[in-house]
């Protein structure tokens, strides 16, 4: 009989709990972490194909719904499309390593951006106080750059890609104020696991060069530049809350 008494309480305690986030918007500090793929615009696409983003952020949710967070990720591709490496090529259009062979060269794009943002929840579904449209806005800091990766067990490297110095004249090492734009659905669920969110997100960047000078084109390069990169993101929260518990005898 006891374990039955016992039993029945941890029930009620469930769904008590249940309907805590249900019923009540709740202040709520959420851990999340997201993957994006990406599509660049305006110069970003004259440089870079399509890529990946994984990231993560910690946000706030007060219980007039507004929210508060901060965020960041690292981007990346496999499409380069300025040649970057133009005077590093043979007649025949080839790059050479130091013994004289054709080199094993990848070259890929990264960058990363990290910013705070405010945002808003539109409670417009019936079954859940703490879920609904998540639109949100934001400020900060991004970079990008060209990379250069060489398999490590090759015979023979790239003299010009062995100095650090060198490379900055490649790179494309660039940066600036980053904005973004996001707008969702989110889920928190009675579940501490089915928390998430689908939403599409819009950056721009307002950059210019850190290398002042380009050795493919043999010119300064003070550009003032504007990336927009745009896609979709599935981002997953672990939210940290306090849940109401109310017992009935």
């Amino acid at each position: 009989m006891k374990i039955i008494k016992v039993s029945l309480l941890l029930f009620i305690s469930l769904v008590c709990n249940a309907q805590s986030i249900k019923d009540s918007s709740l202040r709520i500090v959420a851990i999340g972490t997201h993957l994006s793929y990406q599509f660049p615009d305006y110069d970003l696409a004259k440089r870079f194909g399509n890529s990946f983003s994984l990231g993560g952020e910690v946000m706030l949710k007060t219980k007039r719904y507004f929210l508060f967070g901060i965020e960041g990720s690292y981007f990346f591709g496999n499409t380069v499309y300025e040649d970057v490496l133009k005077p590093l090529k043979n007649s025949d259009g080839f790059i050479t390593n130091n013994v004289g062979n054709p080199a094993n060269l990848e070259i890929t794009h990264g960058g990363w951006y990290v910013l705070g943002y405010i945002g808003k929840l539109l409670n417009v579904v019936n079954y859940n106080k703490n879920s609904g449209i998540l639109v949100k806005c934001g400020i900060g800091y991004m970079q990008h750059f060209v990379k250069f990766n060489e398999p490590p067990n090759m015979e023979g490297n790239i003299p010009a890609l062995q100095s650090a110095e060198m490379i900055k004249g490649f790179d494309r090492y660039t940066g600036g104020i980053a904005t973004m734009q996001y707008i969702g659905f989110v889920n928190f669920g009675t579940n501490k696991l089915t928390n998430f969110a689908l939403g599409f997100e819009l950056f721009q960047g307002y950059t210019s060069s850190y290398r002042k000078f380009n050795f493919n084109t043999g010119q300064a390069d003070t550009q003032q530049r504007f990336d927009m990169l745009y896609g979709f993101r599935f981002t997953w929260y672990l939210p940290l809350y306090k849940q109401v518990k109310e017992f009935y005898y």
